[in-house]
């Protein structure tokens, strides 16, 4: 796990590792610049992974899901299920909240190398369906259009219905990278 001082949750972190009597089974990383780890180091710390814990708080995600999940790693993480359900028909993080169910669900995938490796392949083809360039550059091209075309006294302005020429070289110069 990061050891960042300064990072809010670390002293609370190392006191519940304690707590739940796995510190000998937790090795704190320090990165090698005070400002953190780069993202080719996390990227190795990933690789290196069974599982990839983050943010047990917010009930959102970020980069470090996504990347994970594109890793083919599992992720265990707090998701708020309302706010999933909205945007997604499913998805593959591992959801737990306090340190009950975080342990559990650890257990439960470190005793099942083959959920790890089903969850890993599932997060890696959800990345692909919703977050892939392409994905993002049809969500943003679909949510535009209908921004456009919404009812007159919510419209910002009025343009001919025609497919946006930027969105295919959008997706092509983002998959291409």
């Amino acid at each position: 796990m990061p050891d960042r001082s300064e990072s809010p949750g670390v002293a609370e972190a190392k006191a519940l590792v304690e707590e739940l009597g796995v510190g000998e089974q937790v090795r704190w990383l320090v990165p090698p610049d005070p400002r953190g780890f780069r993202r080719s180091e996390l990227l190795e710390l990933y690789a290196a992974a069974d599982v990839v814990p983050d943010d047990f708080g917010v009930g959102w995600f970020g980069s470090v899901v996504i990347e994970a999940l594109s890793m083919e790693v599992p992720v265990l993480s707090y998701l708020d299920e309302n706010i999933m359900r909205q945007l997604y028909p499913s998805h593959p993080v591992v959801v737990a909240r306090d340190a009950q169910e975080i342990s559990a669900a650890l257990e439960r995938l470190a005793d099942d190398p083959a959920e790890r490796r089903r969850l890993g392949a599932e997060g890696r083809r959800w990345v692909l369906e919703h977050h892939s360039h392409a994905a993002l550059a049809q969500r943003f091209t679909r949510e535009a259009r209908r921004v456009l075309h919404s009812e007159p006294g919510r419209m910002i302005a009025r343009v001919p219905h025609r497919e946006p020429k930027f969105a295919g070289r959008l997706a092509r110069a983002f998959d291409s990278t």
